[in-house]
């Protein structure tokens, strides 16, 4: 964050007439509003010691598309778009990438009698404010980098999940909620800015992306379909072990891996998603299963929430 220089206090008598103050109030609104729609960056970015600039940074994060966390420092970028996010790998190594989700409403749950809709899935209203969420999956090297642990290491045998011990770009798992949420704090503390897991309400509505099937991409689910999409049982061939992250196509809002790969953990302690090793029917967006909090699992990961 800049340093200002401290002001020294008016001591004449201010005989601004009140319209007029109210003028140039809004006249300085109106440039920064103008100033941050053609750019301007969030908190670390360039700066002047404007009185201004706070509330500069303030705006630009209100509007922008996609927050950009360097995990060494902590500077937040905000930006409209990142368009090299599939090719720049420090987007999955020493930066995180949140999407903005715009406050909405969307239904939660899966109808009964449908494609193996559970019996704890009755369909429900589900509203969200806006908030960010992680483009992709925490990898390992983001992990790391942040808590400077590597639980999936500990992984016996490590057969069990082939190729994927220490792959900077595959999911982080094997790590206990309590020990995520932990983590999290130590790391929101030390970065200025809170790193969180998503509410499942905030979790199903991002991975539904606008729409009202039992996938984010609908409602099929042949493997045919899903394989452009998700790294699950029917799709995974032999294959052992999640992918890197990114490997499939994004949902409509734009975020990867929604289904498959590794269960993400979410507040409360329930894991969405499905695995790689899981059917398709378990990585529906509807279910939802827990796992104990002292329990660390090869199987589940996790996707984070920003709140700048």
């Amino acid at each position: 964050m800049e340093t200002r220089t401290p002001r020294k206090p008016n001591m004449q008598p201010n005989r601004q007439p009140i319209m007029q103050k109210k003028t140039l109030i809004s006249a300085t609104l109106a440039t920064v509003i103008a100033v941050a729609a053609l750019g301007g960056t969030g908190c670390g970015g360039p700066g002047g010691g404007t009185q201004t600039s706070g509330l500069l940074q303030d705006v630009s994060i209100v509007l922008a598309q996609y927050l950009v966390l360097d995990l060494g420092s902590g500077k937040i970028d905000a930006r409209s778009d990142v368009p090299d996010l599939a090719t720049n790998a420090e987007y999955r190594r020493t930066k995180m990438v949140f999407k903005a989700i715009s406050a909405g409403s969307s239904t939660s749950g899966q109808a009964g009698g449908s494609f193996c809709a559970q019996a704890d899935e009755s369909p429900s209203a589900n509203s969200v404010s806006k908030y960010y969420i992680a483009v992709y999956e925490t990898t390992q090297a983001q992990w790391q980098l942040v808590t400077g642990t590597t639980p999936w290491v500990n992984v016996v045998p490590a057969s069990v999940v082939g190729g994927v011990i220490n792959d900077p770009d595959s999911p982080a798992f094997n790590i206990t909620y309590n020990a995520a949420t932990q983590a999290l704090a130590v790391a929101s503390g030390a970065l200025h800015t809170k790193l969180d897991l998503p509410t499942d309400g905030q979790w199903e509505h991002a991975c539904r992306a606008g729409g009202a099937g039992h996938f984010s991409w609908g409602s099929n689910h042949t493997d045919t379909v899903a394989a452009n999409f998700a790294l699950v049982a029917e799709t995974s061939g032999n294959h052992v072990g999640p992918d890197p992250v990114g490997t499939f196509a994004p949902n409509a809002f734009g975020l990867y891996d929604m289904h498959g790969n590794v269960w993400e953990m979410t507040k409360g302690n329930t894991i969405r998603g499905g695995s790689w090793s899981d059917t398709l029917a378990q990585a529906r967006t509807a279910n939802k299963s827990s796992i104990d909090p002292r329990t660390a699992h090869a199987l589940v990961g996790m996707r984070l929430v920003l709140i700048p």
